[in-house]
């Protein structure tokens, strides 16, 4: 069973989110993908979905996790970086329902506060890096004081946590 612990030095990243999932039996590594990409039609697939105004880097994400064999988890390293923040939520939205689908654990690092921001609504999926120990969001923070905030991501941009 992998768990955060073995997870998040593989990622390295101040700001992680995940784990989404729990239990999994499996590591791959967005990385893996450039070596041995996935096949063509997963490819297409995530062309599909995102459409041709995203970077290359996130179709290949994708291709992924459509990929992806059940009850597995998979990373992301710096998750977002230059997308448009629609493209983002579509791609979160599928990844989230692939996730459910397949019983998929998805851990990755990011710096954009819109990634941040999708997860305005479970803190406790948020983790930071802390003394290089992995903590959430909501044991940094009270729900209480989070709840103050339309943008989890604007705190992120203001240094409050994962720096």
């Amino acid at each position: 069973m992998t768990s955060k612990n073995d997870v998040f030095p593989f990622i390295g990243l101040n700001c992680l989110l995940g784990p989404h999932k729990s239990g999994k039996t499996e590591l791959l590594s967005a990385l893996q993908s450039y070596n041995s990409p996935p096949k063509q039609e997963y490819i297409d697939k995530a062309f599909e979905f995102l459409g041709f105004k995203c970077p290359i880097s996130l179709i290949q994400e994708l291709a992924l996790v459509y990929s992806a064999p059940e009850d597995c988890t998979i990373t992301f390293r710096n998750l977002g970086d230059g997308c448009h923040p629609l493209i983002i939520y579509q791609f979160l939205s599928e990844i989230d329902k692939l996730a459910e689908e397949k019983s998929l654990r998805i851990v990755f690092s990011t710096y954009n506060s819109k990634v941040i921001d999708y997860f305005r609504e479970f803190p406790e999926e948020i983790f930071c890096m802390i003394n290089k120990k992995p903590t959430s969001l909501n044991e940094i923070f009270s729900l209480e004081y989070l709840a103050n905030f339309a943008s989890l991501g604007l705190l992120y941009n203001r240094g409050h946590f994962g720096n």
